[in-house]
């Protein structure tokens, strides 16, 4: 009986170095999957970085490194989605807007900059509807050199 007691002593202290191996395995994995993030959102590698930040959370769900990571990649997203609308280019400021929709849906600022992308299209739009109207009068009235010369050939 002691002897089997001995091996149990001795297995449970394998299986628990054997953890521990693992457990730091895991957490090399970690570190170097979010070193590997952080470069990648530092070179505007937007969708890369968002891959790598989710390999972490499925090692480690509550990874509080990796949850900010996929909000600093959101941000990003708003961030590059307000230059395109800015520039207006709102097919791609929508593209960016949707990439936050699917990688964080809840971000607190998704509602105003989808707002703000809206609110410059729509002056956009004017501005262009105004344009179009300047340019069809200005093709449609006559010069006033035309008027005269209508009035000079009028009757004969």
């Amino acid at each position: 009986a002691l002897e089997l007691k001995k091996k149990e002593e001795v297995r449970q202290v394998q299986l628990k170095a054997e953890r521990e191996k693992a457990r730091r395995e895991k957490q090399k994995k970690i570190t170097a999957l979010l070193d590997k993030a952080e470069s990648q959102l530092q070179n505007t590698q937007l969708k890369a970085a968002y891959a790598s930040y989710q390999e972490v959370l499925k090692l480690e769900p509550r990874n509080s490194s990796a949850k900010s990571g996929v909000t600093r990649v959101a941000d990003r997203y708003l961030a590059l989605a307000r230059t395109a609308a800015i520039s207006n280019d709102f097919d791609k400021a929508t593209d960016h807007i949707n990439s936050v929709i699917r990688i964080a849906p809840t971000h607190e600022k998704l509602a105003t900059v989808q707002r703000e992308v809206i609110d410059q299209k729509e002056i956009y739009l004017e501005e262009q509807a105004e344009l179009k109207r300047m340019q069809e009068q200005t093709s449609t009235t006559p010069t006033e050199p035309d008027q005269k010369k209508r009035r000079t050939y009028v009757g004969f």
